[in-house]
This record gives C-alpha cells, sequence and structure tokens, in this order.
C-alpha cells in the first residue's frame, strides 16, 4: 500500500480541495451581494454558478476519495465518474449521504440526516440549475422553453422560506421600514404618500 501523502494523487486532492472550498466561497459572497433592483441581479447567475459547482466538485470528492480507501487506493475512471453522476448534484448528494455508515463513529446514528423541504428544494434547485438552467438565457434566446427564469425560481425558493422562518411581527416591521425609507427618499408607493413637510 502506497503512503499516500507522499503520492501526486494527495497533492491534487488538496488543490480540488481547495478549488472547491473557494468556489463555495465565492458563491456564497456574491449570492450575498446579489439584488435584483439595485442593477446587480447578474450576480445571482455568478453565484449559482460557482454555487452548484462547488456542491458538485465536494460530493465528488466525497466519492473519489472513499473509492480509493476502499479499494487500495485505486481511483475510479474518469468515464465511472462522469457517465455515473455527470453534473446530477441531486444523485451525488443521495450517494454521498450513504455513504455515512462507513464513517460514522460508535455510538453516532448511521442514518443519513433528514432533510426538510427547503434543504430538499435547494438541492433540487442547483441540480437542475447544474444540469440545464444555467443555459436559461441563450436558451431563451433561440428557442423558449422554460417558463420561468433561475433567478425567479430562486426569489420564489426565498420567498417561502422567509415567511416560513421569519414571525410575522418582523415582516411588519421589515415592510413599515422599507416604506418609511421610501417615503424620506421621495419614492411614491401604493401604501403611502411622499409628504413635503414645508407645505402648508
Amino acid at each position: 500500500m502506497e503512503l499516500l501523502g507522499f503520492d501526486r494523487r494527495f497533492t491534487l486532492l488538496a488543490q480540488e480541495c481547495h478549488l472547491t472550498r473557494a468556489t463555495l466561497l465565492s458563491g456564497f459572497d456574491q449570492l450575498l451581494k446579489a439584488n435584483l433592483y439595485e442593477e446587480k441581479d447578474g450576480l445571482f447567475y455568478s453565484a449559482f454558478f460557482n454555487i452548484s459547482i462547488g456542491m458538485e466538485r465536494l460530493l465528488k470528492l466525497a466519492m473519489v476519495t472513499h473509492h480509493m480507501l476502499i479499494n487500495d487506493y485505486r481511483t475510479p475512471k474518469i468515464s465511472e465518474l462522469k457517465n455515473e453522476y455527470g453534473h446530477k448534484i441531486e444523485a451525488l448528494y443521495n450517494k454521498a449521504t450513504g455513504l455515512i455508515p462507513h464513517y460514522s463513529r460508535p455510538g453516532v446514528s448511521k442514518n443519513a440526516p433528514e432533510l426538510s423541504q427547503e434543504d430538499a428544494s435547494i438541492i433540487d434547485f442547483f441540480s437542475e440549475y447544474a444540469i440545464g438552467s444555467r443555459y436559461f438565457n441563450l436558451n431563451e434566446v433561440c428557442e423558449a422553453k422554460m417558463k420561468k427564469s433561475p433567478i425567479n425560481q430562486w426569489f420564489e425558493l426565498a420567498q417561502e422560506i422567509y415567511r416560513r422562518h421569519t414571525p410575522s411581527g418582523l415582516r411588519e416591521r421589515a415592510n413599515l421600514n422599507i416604506f418609511y425609507q421610501m417615503d424620506k427618499a421621495g419614492i411614491h408607493n401604493g401604501f403611502t404618500r411622499h409628504k413635503d413637510e414645508g407645505a402648508t
């Protein structure tokens, strides 16, 4: 058995880990900065692209290293990795969680964590984005097929999570704060009117 720490494959795996980390962090950072109403909606696409790539790489790292550990450090063939999983994040996630019994400590549950509805929706969103909807703009230019853009899909998902996990009182205060800011900036809205305090 070779000492993996002195093998070139170890360096390559370490580099892949660094790349995966950087890709995920970049995606999260872009998602935090993205805003539909400040001409920053392009950051949504960059975020989706990086997060989906990072998730795919992370899960494939789990599958590759597991294969090596149980096969005397022999690596899977590229064709196996490509044909069996491709960009299917959902399938990769299910395979990766299936490894939990192999690496759980004694006394710790060997069952995969139960996904909440939101977790499942997020995995489904990024899986779909990785497979096809990342080409939404070009596909729609050539042949319109999808009813909703990835940004609209994400917006609906975010709204659902926000409503489910944010207390109604906090949502109301946030809404009022937005209206006050709009009034202060002189932006008309359907609920209040901007008033000139200097007028009689």
